[in-house]
């Protein structure tokens, strides 16, 4: 009884894991269109990028948050390129995100840095934009933030 209970945990937690990295769009293929649901955005957290952070291994995004829910921005992210009017993943190939979330407090600023050099290589010119899964008291979101190249 004990042996199975602890199968049945190792078999959920691997579920678990294996649907968050579904969730967040993992593309094997360059032409899969967005899943990204624009009516499913955090309204309530401004993302920018500053024009001179952006490269084409990585971005810096600034965050402001002035709500009074708990706010949490996860670590792991996915880039998007804009061509024939939508929005399409790019391939990735493998890529594992450690489970890290940081708490955006209420009108602090804060700013996260994205390299994704090692994930998707060096980006050619090009409109892209970062999608970024947040957390507003447990509800899941998402923020997407246009840029250039």
């Amino acid at each position: 009884m004990k042996k199975t209970k602890i199968c049945l945990k190792t078999l959920l937690a691997f579920l678990l894991l294996a649907s968050q990295i579904l969730l967040l769009g993992c593309s094997k293929k360059p032409s899969e269109l967005s899943l990204y649901d624009e009516t499913k955005a955090c309204k309530d957290i401004i993302a920018k990028i500053p024009e001179d952070t952006i490269s084409n291994i990585g971005v810096d995004v600034s965050f402001s948050y002035s709500g009074d829910m708990r706010c949490l921005i996860e670590d792991s992210y996915y880039v998007e390129i804009y061509d024939n009017s939508n929005w399409y993943n790019i391939d990735e190939g493998n890529y594992v995100f450690k489970s890290i979330g940081y708490i955006l407090e209420s009108n602090v600023p804060f700013t996260m840095k994205y390299d994704w050099k090692n994930r998707y290589g060096v980006l050619s010119r090009g409109t892209y934009r970062i999608i970024i899964p947040v957390s507003l008291n447990g509800t899941s979101s998402f923020i997407a933030v246009p840029f250039s190249i």
